[in-house]
């Protein structure tokens, strides 16, 4: 500490805004001698060469700052005055953190997982084409960009990679059924948008999976936001020929997933709503209907396991509601006596059979 305090004033602002770091050139440009500065880091622990802790930390948030500071710091000493845009940049998984698009406790607790940051998948630092990394050190991976407007900036003067780039880097470690939850999360509470992740994909020469990718941001824009929704769109609606609803409707505090005139259907994702959650849906379904509006409810047992019978239910209550249209048997419709006559033609005869059958579930 006692050498800590030997630092002027100038660069002790500097270690506290870079969690307690500080590289030799920084010390050289912030007016030290050589002589100096290896006298100070003398006392100091040596993290890389050149890059010194200067203030011990504290609390695992104070350390786990110092490990983004520390790649940055290796990939290029950052002067006394406020960094300028640009690379060097923190990617990945852990500008995601930064982002809070994943909690970083769970990269830390879970490290045989695929979102985990470990030697397995090491902290990326975006660096320029032409910048040569001092020393290879481990838990870094140091990506060459030529993109300057990759990066932003975090807390302090801690760049990370836009969010765009960051969920679009993170998409190249999920499955596909996992995408579109994970871009809905990069979406959530304005960050970023569906047109601009579509926009930037569109900008890379290499992306993995491709045409999925971009199919699923093409949805995305297009106001499919989760995969239940798209399940529900390309199992149960086109399949049997039903009319597209206008997806993800304002309606006051409120977000409808499908809305036909009056009749509202309700997509409730994998986990299933219980406990607050069952209440808070009963509350909404008999909103709808104090407001003249049905209201159809469907999980992923429904739309995954049963679309037919989904698509049946959803066909008849619109029919009933003023359709003029009539839903269209799909190859995996069981040929019963209502498929029978859907075929026919007689949807409104098919409607009252299933009624009488039992098929409806409400």
């Amino acid at each position: 500490m006692f050498a800590a305090q030997r630092l002027t004033q100038d660069l002790q602002q500097l270690a506290q805004a870079q969690a307690g770091l500080l590289a030799r050139d920084q010390l050289l440009l912030g007016g030290l001698s050589r002589t100096a500065t290896a006298r100070l880091a003398a006392d100091w622990e040596t993290l890389s060469a050149g890059v010194y802790r200067v203030y011990p930390a504290v609390n695992e948030d104070a350390r786990w700052q110092s490990r983004l500071w520390l790649g940055l710091l290796i990939a290029e000493p950052r002067g006394t005055s406020p960094a300028t845009p640009g690379l060097p940049a923190i990617g990945g998984l852990a500008a995601a953190a930064q982002y809070g698009l994943v909690p970083r406790t769970e990269l830390m607790r879970h490290p045989s997982d695929k979102l985990a940051i470990t030697a397995a998948h090491d902290i990326d630092v975006y660096v320029g084409p032409r910048l040569v990394v001092r020393a290879a050190q481990a838990g870094y991976r140091f990506v060459r960009s030529r993109h300057p407007g990759r990066a932003r900036f975090s807390e302090g003067d801690l760049t990370v990679t836009s969010i765009e780039d960051t969920a679009l880097d993170v998409l190249e470690l999920l499955e596909p059924s996992e995408v579109a939850d994970w871009i809905d999360r990069a979406c959530r509470y304005g960050m970023s948008t569906p047109e601009r992740l579509l926009k930037m994909a569109m900008t890379r020469s290499r992306l993995a999976n491709r045409d999925a990718m971009m199919a699923i941001l093409q949805d995305q824009v297009e106001g499919v936001t989760s995969t239940l929704e798209r399940v529900f769109r390309d199992e149960v609606e086109r399949p049997h020929g039903l009319p597209e609803g206008r997806r993800q409707v304002r309606d006051g505090n409120r977000v409808l997933d499908v809305l036909h005139d009056c009749v509202v259907i309700e997509l409730d994702g994998r986990a299933g709503h219980v406990g607050e959650g069952r209440w808070r849906d009963r509350r909404r379904d008999n909103s709808h209907t104090v407001r003249g509006r049905y209201s159809l409810r469907y999980g992923w047992q429904d739309c995954t396991y049963e679309p037919c019978l989904v698509a049946w239910e959803v066909g008849g209550l619109l029919v009933r509601t003023g359709w003029q249209g009539r839903p269209t048997p799909c190859p995996n419709c069981p040929p019963d006596l209502v498929a029978a006559q859907v075929i026919a033609g007689d949807w409104r005869a098919a409607v009252t059979a299933m009624d009488t059958a039992g098929l409806y579930r409400v």
